[in-house]
């Protein structure tokens, strides 16, 4: 087995090889605005209200997106990758107002897409030996995709439900 030491060197080393402590994406700057002040290096943040290095806004949605981002991801390597993708088309309300149909649709055009892009980066997360958090609300109909579950199910990962309303995470 491991020492405590052995572990405590081993992620010491790792938060050196990464280029920035903590990253997000799907998310104006939150966790990487207060960075700082944890004695954190700030990394991307990758948002619909944040700028591209060309001055046009990130959207990941477009492929000529992804692809920038995934670069950005392998280059800075964060060692902590916050991810808070849009829960909108997961949420259960929405049967209230549309039919089974219709929110199905919403689910393969917007909120799938966004979901499999995080999955994504959270397993280049992992491969690497490197962490991250997802946020997504417990009852979001996200949670039951095959490739979350899979997520999920990894034994590196652990789930972890919280009270985000306590944690002043509401909508505005």
């Amino acid at each position: 087995p491991i020492s405590e030491k052995e572990v405590a060197d081993i992620s010491a080393a790792l938060l050196e090889l990464s280029a920035c402590d903590i990253a997000e994406i799907y998310s104006p700057p939150r966790a990487t605005a207060r960075a700082s002040s944890f004695g954190l290096v700030p990394g991307f943040c990758i948002d619909l209200s944040t700028q591209r290095s060309d001055g046009q806004y990130w959207d990941l949605s477009r492929a000529e997106d992804k692809q920038p981002y995934e670069a950005l991801q392998r280059e800075e390597q964060p060692q902590r990758l916050v991810g808070s993708p849009p829960c909108t088309e997961f949420c259960g309300l929405l049967r209230l107002q549309m039919s089974e149909a219709e929110v199905e649709e919403r689910k393969e055009r917007s909120g799938k897409p966004h979901m499999r892009t995080c999955v994504e980066a959270y397993w280049r997360q992992l491969e690497e030996g490197r962490y991250f958090l997802h946020e997504h609300p417990n009852s979001a109909g996200s949670w039951k995709m095959d490739e979350v579950q899979e997520l999920a199910n990894d034994p590196w990962v652990h789930v972890v439900k919280g009270p985000m309303c306590r944690w002043d995470m509401k909508q505005k």
